[in-house]
């Protein structure tokens, strides 16, 4: 049988003294040891004297011919020496295959040991499976990143545009209000009122109360109302005059303006905590603003300065 012919799986038995294989035979078989000296008897085989040098490395006489024998590991690879020289193997899928003698190779299928260019199909054979393999694991890997990738870019770019939008939205509306502002203001100046209102010199909790007056009912069409003896009472009849005196055409242009030059003078006397809390005030007084309320809470955030962070609900 030569090396390149299918073998049957091995069939043997080994005993102490005794061993029967299908391909081997029976033999008798008897291992002294002197020292470092190893001495088997075969009684197929003959008489073997061995001696090991280091570690992996063994000299003997087998029936007079000298024999050299070595077995190294690195990394995967298996060196083995011979008096033929070098040979580097590795432990592959089926079985080995050896790298520098590839005729030497070995596998097991189903049991059944081959070597030689059986063996070398049965791993290019395997070769190609693990190719396929790893090829298709790779693009199912590469196809979920490029999933997940895509998904995420979606995320961002929806949310950029939805804050871009919503960006657009608030210039929009900030931008329509400043031009109603600056035509009420050129329209009351034909008429001969320069100064919508001046210096109201009131408190500035008395200011931020005018404040919320103007967003919750002038902002609505309904004219402030105060008490003729109250403190407010001089700078209502102010904003109420102006806003009569500007008409239903120049109406909201005209409340932007009184409300801006009376939240000038309150945020130049409140601090930073103040201002917080007078414009979580205000949003709290119109939870679903109208046009102009919108217009006015926005001046509220820029004059002030205030920065809205939308909070996640859960």
């Amino acid at each position: 049988m030569t090396s390149d012919s299918p073998a049957i799986k091995r069939i043997e038995y080994r005993g102490r003294y005794l061993r029967a294989s299908r391909t081997g035979g029976v033999a008798l078989r008897a291992q002294i040891r002197a020292g470092n000296i190893n001495v088997t008897a075969n009684s197929t085989h003959g008489v073997r004297v061995s001696r090991r040098l280091f570690k992996g490395t063994q000299i003997a006489l087998q029936n007079g011919r000298p024999v050299l024998r070595g077995r190294y590991q690195a990394g995967p690879l298996n060196i083995n020496l011979s008096r033929s020289g070098l040979s580097a193997s590795s432990k592959v899928g089926p079985g080995t295959v050896n790298w520098t003698r590839p005729l030497r190779s070995s596998a097991t299928v189903a049991g059944i040991n081959v070597r030689g260019r059986n063996a070398l199909a049965v791993h290019a054979i395997y070769a190609v499976f693990s190719l396929l393999v790893l090829f298709v694991t790779a693009t199912i890997s590469l196809l979920t990143v490029l999933g997940i990738g895509l998904y995420r870019f979606a995320l961002w770019a929806g949310s950029g545009l939805y804050g871009l939008s919503q960006w657009l939205v608030e210039r929009y509306v900030y931008f329509r209000g400043s031009q109603a502002r600056q035509r009420a203001v050129e329209y009351l100046a034909e008429q001969g009122i320069s100064e919508l209102l001046p210096q109201t010199g009131l408190a500035p909790a008395l200011q931020q109360d005018l404040l919320q007056q103007i967003l919750t009912d002038l902002a609505t069409g309904v004219y402030l109302e105060s008490p003729a003896d109250s403190p407010q009472a001089r700078v209502v009849e102010r904003i109420n005059a102006g806003v009569a005196a500007a008409g239903e055409a120049h109406f909201p242009g005209v409340v932007i303006a009184l409300y801006e030059t009376l939240l000038d003078e309150y945020l130049a006397s409140a601090d930073d905590s103040q201002r917080s809390q007078a414009f979580t005030d205000a949003l709290q007084a119109v939870p679903v603003p109208n046009r102009l309320q919108e217009q006015l809470l926005m001046r509220f955030a820029k004059q002030g300065n205030i920065r809205l962070v939308p909070v996640a609900v859960e």
